[in-house]
């Protein structure tokens, strides 16, 4: 039985001379690998410009839960991005949002068609977009919490004004500890928090605020996710922003 399903180009591995091992994000069923032949091949019908990082597919694919390398039939690249593979900058933060996914979601086939739309939208985001790019890393750090289990909690207050990383809520002064931001870094957490997308480029922080907090952020990301490893495309994001 053929499954028509949209994905998402997460990641390739070389695999022999001329084949790949693909991962993409579906939204039937979730995280899957695929092994694609003949890709540096003539013959090949699938090239390498349809399997680019965070490409949006329409997939034909038969899927067999037994097998942990699926096959696609039939690849359509549907909306192509026309910016993501030649924009330094854009680049970066696909490369930063591919790296997180991939070491986020490790676990195959769990179907989340929320997380895919999520996904979906803000890749055409980052494509069409021209303002509010050096944004996206920590926007996209901070509203993926949400798919994750830990997001943090909407309690900012006057009173609760620091922001826990361990508990993962705002705290008053009196409880402050080692883990928690200062109240600047906080109320902008909280600005990123209470964010819609569309309002990105409307948001104003420093850069010395946006690389801090995207270290923080990761940090965040490893104390609540046990099998987190390290994240190296951020760095990247240092040169270009």
């Amino acid at each position: 039985m053929i499954d028509k399903v949209r994905g998402i180009v997460i990641g390739s591995v070389p695999y022999a001379e001329n084949a790949v091992i693909l991962r993409i994000y579906t939204d039937q069923y979730g995280l899957l690998a695929f092994m694609v032949n003949g890709v540096r091949s003539r013959k090949g019908t699938i090239k390498p410009s349809q399997i680019q990082l965070l490409n949006l597919l329409e997939l034909d694919i038969s899927f067999q839960q037994s097998k942990s390398l699926q096959r696609i039939k039939d690849l359509k690249v549907n909306p192509v991005l026309n910016q993501i593979h030649f924009d330094i900058r854009k680049g970066a933060v696909a490369m930063f949002i591919a790296e997180l996914v991939q070491k986020c979601m490790k676990a195959e086939n769990q179907k989340d068609e929320q997380l895919f739309e999520f996904l979906f939208h803000i890749i055409q985001f980052i494509d069409i977009q021209q303002q509010g790019i050096a944004n996206l890393p920590v926007y996209f750090l901070v509203h993926f919490t949400k798919y994750l289990g830990f997001a943090p909690a909407v309690n900012y207050s006057q009173t609760n004004s620091l922001f826990s990383l361990k508990e993962g809520i705002f705290v008053s002064s009196d409880l402050r500890s080692s883990d928690c931001l200062d109240s600047e870094l906080s109320q902008v957490l909280n600005s990123l928090m209470q964010c819609k997308l569309i309002e990105l480029p409307d948001l104003q922080i420093s850069k010395s605020h946006r690389h801090r907090l995207l270290e923080i952020l990761i940090r965040y990301y490893g104390i609540h996710l046990s099998q987190f490893s390290e994240v190296n495309a951020h760095k990247i994001l240092a040169t270009v922003f």
